[in-house]
């Protein structure tokens, strides 16, 4: 019973409550939905996903028998959880980072508030560096993401990249590594790492140099947690 309190205490505070999406206008049936993907991305961090339904639900809160309601199996259903997660970081960074200033801009902004989110957010981080050969999908909403704010910049002339698909990867990789960096390292300071290989990645896409140390003078965008 201590041990399951402790985890009970761990997943309670696993998620600022201002990450969540509002659940305050959905039904009880998506409110649940939207409690068992939460649990899922907590499993994940916590390296649990050879556990029964019966631990899932108990995790989130909510019936055992309303799981098969949301998903086929479990398989499906940590799969739904990991795009949760990475629903949670694009709408996060698409409230605090601006649509002015360019792609080169708000992809150096949008790499440096991930890169604080890995120690400010623990539980989210790892559940994407736990998962990360997942994003390396057509499918992966977050490889999507990535790829298409790439061809942006390349079209409007900002970025300039021999292999859309390989900066993709790199990019990807980039944000997996340094969250696994900075959970390695606790006395290194996660702003000066997360600026430092911005920079290195707006070089890689083809940026200049000034361009980037004007960018890297920017404040960072602050996450309300």
């Amino acid at each position: 019973m201590a041990e399951e309190q402790r985890v009970a205490d761990r997943y309670a505070g696993s998620l600022p409550v201002e990450l969540l999406p509002d659940t305050s206008q959905l039904g009880r049936r998506e409110r649940t939905r939207r409690e068992l993907l939460h649990a899922g991305l907590f499993l994940i961090a916590e390296e649990c996903t050879d556990v029964s339904v019966l631990e899932i639900t108990r995790t989130a809160g909510v019936g055992q028998g309303t799981f098969y309601n949301h998903f086929a199996d479990k398989g499906t259903f940590f799969r739904d959880a990991l795009e949760y997660g990475v629903d949670i970081v694009a709408d996060m960074i698409d409230r605090v980072v601006s649509p002015g200033g360019g792609h080169a801009q708000q992809c150096c902004q949008a790499f440096r508030v991930i890169g604080r989110l890995h120690r400010q957010v623990p539980t989210l981080s790892l559940a994407l560096i736990r998962r990360g050969s997942e994003f390396y999908t057509d499918s992966s909403s977050l490889a999507v993401r990535v790829r298409e704010d790439i061809v942006k910049g390349v079209e409007a002339g900002e970025f300039h990249v021999r292999d859309v698909e390989g900066a993709t990867g790199t990019m990807l990789g980039a944000i997996l590594m340094l969250g696994q960096r900075i959970h390695n390292h606790p006395e290194e300071s996660d702003g000066a790492v997360a600026d430092a290989v911005s920079g290195d990645l707006l070089q890689l896409l083809g940026v200049p140099g000034d361009r980037i140390e004007e960018l890297l003078a920017l404040p960072v965008p602050l996450l309300e947690l």
